[in-house]
């Protein structure tokens, strides 16, 4: 397991110890000649993928017994989900590290440990403009704001007034806009003065959360004393009247990392790396009312992640329940859970091996910020090497969609029968960076109604510098470009033999945001710029593919053609948004038929095949997009080795 991940600068451990960077995806594989002769030649794929159920369409009619109505529910309920676009769209950068974030109407407050912030697609040193650990941003343009209050030291966490118009800080400062403030103050939304809010902890401040009816403001951290009071490491204030209230659960050690009020104002969440609260053992999560009465909390007998390298980083909450993650160095959960607020069983869990910082509800999707490497419990994604593979980004299912399987890794801990998210299709790819030493990307997620935003210290998304910041839109809003990707050798794979039935095995083309893809063969009229272009013409054969973004394996077209006769072929993949992709033409000839009462001339042309490797054939294996296409698409990725349903056949004659 990875070492904890703590967030406060002086006292980051290593996560990665032993992990190495990620490959990035190959570029489109180069083109090839093929010949191919009187002998079929096919190539081979590159092994056997897992395979995702097809859905059965909403409203279908089911029949037979109630066993098999069931199995068509499962398979219902592993229906894709609507994610936001993996598009990563332009949002003002940062040169440090970006700790937490507030959406307030289109205004997004970003606050953590940075000194400057520069425009999208600015290189670092490049038009930058002095912002101290906090900034805004238009979270429908991605530009930055004049909004800019000095504070001396990093900002941990960032909440706003229920009306939005006071902006919370929490950290290690001890002044912001030239007056002391003791690590935990307040400044205007608008034009971010200082504002007086008397308050005063004599150790860092890590967490907040404000009362749905904004009369409360609730502290966590690492302190001891809040404004002269002694506060074990939690603590409320009354904001219209500035004092401390009785809130006073004791908090044996360590610190609280992250608050959560119900939206009914009816119980109050701490996560931490605590191990007990009153003197009662709630590693990592407790449970209390809003007087600070501690409850029972059900998930006890199931996650245990608090002590010296293990707790729940952040908190969310919403009227479904409170979501929680989890880093662990020695306790037994990394992922993401949900459980009620009344007494704090779990409904949902996505188990993923890998740290996990943030979560983020947004309907029926849950964003997490982490570097998860393994949700294979969840039927999600598979742990990888040489090197391993880490999402940054993933999205669950809000619901539970089955069932948490055993871990394949002795060393993890189970949690068998939990019922289970999903892992939905969105993969946008980050580059760690380097300004906290952690090899980490991600730190912070949050959302509106339209759009979702990342905050962290990574360098780049979908391998395009944008530093520190990134907002990803919802489909009606998003330009939907990320589409289908090329694997890269070995690429296409073409065979035909002497009585012209030839054969395409493609590899899968990958989609950061899109399962299902349409793939299309066209034979002979193979010119075209743009998918219209393409989806005028008729292809020889298609096929609607669904596949998960890291599944591989091949999809097989075939074609039947004239003996002797010469053809080229390009094969065109697009998602449902018009994101496509074609591969370089590829041309085929097949051998001439041999004469049936010729036996020794068809055994002399068959050795003369094996051994010269007869049939021309020109053209390519990989993909690059035509003149024309979507920017930055490149040919796709997807591979399976099973012809693939709903294929579609038309000889030549029918073409003709």
């Amino acid at each position: 397991m990875e070492e904890a991940v703590l967030r406060t600068i002086p006292i980051l451990r290593a996560a990665n110890r032993g992990e190495r960077e990620r490959r990035p995806i190959p570029e489109a594989s180069r083109s090839r000649t093929i010949r191919v002769g009187s002998a079929a030649r096919a190539g081979g794929g590159r092994g056997a993928a897992l395979l995702l159920a097809l859905a059965l369409p909403l409203g279908a009619l089911v029949t037979g017994s109630p066993a098999q109505g069931e199995e068509a529910k499962k398979e219902d309920s592993d229906r894709p989900l609507q994610t936001v676009a993996a598009d990563a769209l332009p949002t003002v950068q940062i040169d440090g590290v970006v700790w937490d974030q507030e959406v307030v109407g289109t205004t997004v407050y970003a606050v953590g440990q940075f000194t400057s912030a520069r425009p999208a697609g600015a290189a670092p040193g490049e038009s930058e403009t002095p912002r101290t650990n906090a900034l805004a941003y238009d979270i429908t343009t991605g530009e930055m704001l004049d909004w800019s209050p000095q504070v001396d030291a990093q900002i941990l966490e960032v909440e706003a007034s229920p009306d939005g118009s006071t902006i919370y800080l929490a950290g290690e400062f001890t002044q912001v806009g030239g007056e002391a403030t003791a690590r935990v103050g307040a400044v205007d939304a608008s034009s971010g003065e200082r504002k007086e809010l008397g308050l005063g902890a004599n150790s860092v401040v890590e967490a907040m959360d404000v009362s749905p009816d904004g009369s409360t403001l609730y502290l966590g951290g690492a302190f001891t004393e809040l404004n002269g009071k002694d506060r074990a490491r939690a603590a409320a204030v009354d904001l219209a009247s500035g004092s401390v209230t009785d809130f006073a659960p004791k908090i044996a050690d360590f610190s609280v990392r992250s608050i959560a009020v119900a939206p009914d104002n009816s119980a109050v969440t701490l996560g931490g790396s605590f191990t007990s609260v009153d003197g009662q053992a709630t590693p990592g999560l407790a449970l209390m009312g809003v007087d600070g009465t501690l409850r029972e909390l059900g998930l006890a007998d199931v996650v245990s992640s608090g002590g010296q390298f293990s707790g729940a980083m952040n908190l969310s909450g919403d009227d479904r329940g409170f979501y929680a993650v989890f880093y662990s160095g020695e306790g037994n959960f990394e992922g993401m859970l949900r459980a009620d607020w009344q007494g704090g069983q779990i409904d949902l869990m996505a188990d993923c091996h890998g740290d996990s910082y943030d979560v983020q509800p947004a309907g029926d999707i849950v964003y997490v910020a982490s570097h998860a490497h393994d949700c294979s419990m969840i039927g999600g994604f598979p742990e990888t090497n040489e090197p391993r593979q880490h999402w940054h980004a993933p999205a669950f299912s809000a619901t539970a969609r089955g069932t948490v399987q055993p871990s394949p890794e002795p060393h993890y801990a189970s949690h068998t029968g939990q019922p289970a998210a999903s892992v939905q299709q969105f993969f946008p790819e980050f580059a760690p960076g380097t300004h906290t030493g952690m090899t980490q990307a991600t730190w912070t997620v949050e959302a509106s109604r339209d759009y979702l935003v990342y905050g962290g210290e990574f360098t780049s998304v979908n391998g395009k510098p944008q530093q520190g910041l990134v907002r990803f839109a919802r489909r009606h809003v998003a330009p939907n470009q990320e589409g289908p990707t090329d694997p890269g050798e070995p690429g296409i794979k073409a065979s035909v033999t002497d009585s012209g039935e030839v054969e395409l095995r493609i590899p899968y083309r990958r989609d950061r945001d899109d399962a299902t893809l349409t793939y299309a063969l066209y034979r002979d009229d193979t010119e075209g710029k743009t998918l219209e272009d393409y989806q005028a013409k008729t292809a020889v054969w298609n096929s609607k593919q669904r596949r998960a973004y890291w599944e591989t394996g091949e999809v097989v077209a075939r074609d039947t053609v004239e003996p002797g006769s010469t053809h080229t072929y390009v094969v065109v993949v697009w998602d449902q948004w018009g994101a496509w992709t074609r591969s370089e033409t590829i041309t085929l000839t097949a051998g001439e038929a041999p004469e049936d009462d010729d036996a020794d001339q068809q055994d002399d042309d068959a050795e003369d095949d094996a051994g010269k490797g007869a049939g021309a054939a020109r053209g390519a294996d990989g993909a690059q997009p035509p003149e024309g296409a979507p920017e930055g698409q490149q040919p796709a990725v997807d591979p399976q080795g099973d012809a693939p349903e709903g294929a579609q056949r038309q000889p030549a004659e029918a073409q003709r």
